[in-house]
């Protein structure tokens, strides 16, 4: 199982602010990016 932890920008703690567990395998490489709103 994969999953996504979601980061404070503003305060770039180490704590995630959500983990989101995916059903599948989430491949090697792939990038998240920044929403600014």
């Amino acid at each position: 199982i994969s999953e996504i932890n979601v980061i404070d920008p503003k305060t770039m703690s180490t704590e995630p602010v959500a983990v989101v567990e995916l059903p599948t395998r989430v491949p090697y490489g792939f990038h998240a990016f920044f929403v600014t709103e």
